[in-house]
């Protein structure tokens, strides 16, 4: 069964510079991070459950992610070899059957775009795959293509302020880091922004943000943010992989103009994600980062729930550098402006290395960076997550859910600002996160863990921890 995870796996896209990456992560800097970096984050154990399991694990096709989710569940079948593991290859040989006669405890380990469209949602509000029951589906993006799917609205509870993180309330299904805040750029932005005061003292400075549920909607907005040729960054509802993440100025631009970049936008969003809209749409400012060879950079943050001691604890991860140097473009295009490895290559392309080493001194010295601020910054990511984490258990307990919500891992992307070098968190990522290579090798193992304990704590096996 562990088996076929990796035969899943090697159809994935790999990025060898991510293992040379987590191969130069200072030992002493990473571990002081991920000591200093705790913050107490208990969680409820569930009862173990007598009904046949389902676990839906699904991830994005072709891509670097199969291979992290992949080695994710391989250590969840370490300690329970019961499993039995179906494949997009194994569920091609029966292609559409039921899989409810099967008595065998299962996962389900496939991309997006072969489980989603074969779930229903039955009268109790549990997900089925192909007749099954499902007691969990891995990462809260999964809530983003159920939505698109139009199982459920992943937006129904979302309040005025985007502040509120609560799960739709019909849904039996449990969804490991289901808080929906990974889904929508404005609740994590509005939650960066209720936590100023405690990330101040971390030098963590936030941004603004404006919200526009149309097309329509976002034109006026821009054209308001860019009277004075302000840069902005448009970030779509519920999508990965750096996916329509859409840019304007700098320089004044006119009505056509913004109207153009969010047709493309659109397009865009369509051509990965189908006949669907990108609303509704987050808008900020475009925060100039330090630059390496003139790109401009983010630093990503790994946590993991860390099970011996029941809290959150953060991993130095990679520095990602654009492709293409800032003032080598009049606009800001993807090329210059985005850091995503998956974007199309750009042909002026600056040659060598796009992945460095965070935790490392020549990098910090290019991004401005001490060790003791790095520590900062991962106790901060800790906080982030802890802080928004603890919401939705809260909100889980007043609705009195049989089930408490499960943590495993996410990151937080930050951007060393031009100028004053503040940090500023632009994005966080849940149990979707990818690149989990670029971590210090003795610190791999950490998200294979607390996904197995997330899973052990809802009743579907035994942690092993």
């Amino acid at each position: 069964m562990r088996d076929s995870l990796f035969r899943a796996a090697q159809r994935g896209k790999y990025f060898p510079m991510e293992e040379s990456v987590g191969q130069l992560q200072d030992d002493q800097l990473t571990n002081a991070a991920f000591q200093d970096s705790f913050v107490s984050l208990p969680t409820m154990h569930a009862p173990a459950r007598k009904e046949r399991k389902t676990i839906l694990w699904p991830y994005p096709r072709g891509t670097a992610d199969c291979i992290d989710r992949a080695n994710c569940a391989d250590h969840f079948l370490r300690f329970n070899p019961d499993y039995r593991v179906l494949t997009d290859l194994a569920l091609a040989f029966q292609e559409h059957a039921s899989l409810d006669h099967h008595r065998n405890d299962l996962i389900v380990f496939a991309p997006f775009e072969d489980i989603i469209p074969q779930l229903t949602l039955n009268q109790d509000g549990c997900i089925c795959f192909r007749g099954r029951s499902c007691q969990v589906m891995l990462n809260e993006l999964s809530l983003g293509y159920l939505h698109r799917q139009k199982l459920l609205d992943a937006r129904t509870s979302l309040s005025a302020d985007h502040a509120d993180h609560a799960m739709p309330r019909h849904l039996a299904t449990q969804i490991i880091n289901g808080s929906r805040v990974g889904l929508f750029k404005a609740m994590q932005m509005t939650h960066f922004e209720r936590m100023s005061g405690q990330l101040a003292g971390l030098d963590v400075a936030t941004l603004p943000h404006t919200v526009a549920a149309t097309e329509n909607e976002a034109r006026a907005q821009l054209l308001s943010m860019n009277q004075d040729g302000a840069a902005a960054v448009i970030r779509p509802f519920s999508a990965s992989q750096g996916t329509a993440v859409s840019f304007v100025g700098p320089g004044k631009m006119g009505e056509e103009e913004i109207a153009n970049v969010l047709t493309t936008q659109r397009e865009r969003y369509q051509a990965k994600y189908g006949n669907n809209d990108p609303y509704p749409v987050t808008m900020s400012p475009f925060a100039e980062a330090v630059k390496i060879e003139g790109c401009v950079t983010d630093a990503r943050i790994f946590v993991v729930y860390d099970p011996k001691e029941g809290g959150i604890r953060s991993i130095p991860g990679m520095v990602r550098r654009a492709q293409v140097p800032l003032a080598n473009r009049s606009k800001l295009e993807l090329a210059n402006a985005a850091t995503n490895l998956n974007a199309l290559p750009a042909a002026d392309a600056v040659d060598g290395p796009r992945v460095f080493p965070l935790a490392h001194p020549d990098i910090l010295r290019s991004l401005c960076l001490t060790r003791e601020r790095l520590v900062s910054l991962c106790i901060a990511a800790s906080r982030i997550w802890a802080d928004a984490f603890s919401k939705t258990q809260m909100e889980a307990n007043a609705d009195n859910r049989p089930d408490s919500p499960q943590f495993g891992y996410g990151s937080v992307d930050f951007v060393i600002r031009e100028g004053d070098h503040k940090a500023v968190p632009i994005e966080m990522n849940g149990s979707n996160v990818g690149s989990h290579p670029a971590v210090h090798p003795k610190y791999l193992d950490a998200f294979g863990q607390a996904t197995t304990h997330a899973l052990h704590n809802l009743g579907l096996g035994d942690d092993g921890i």
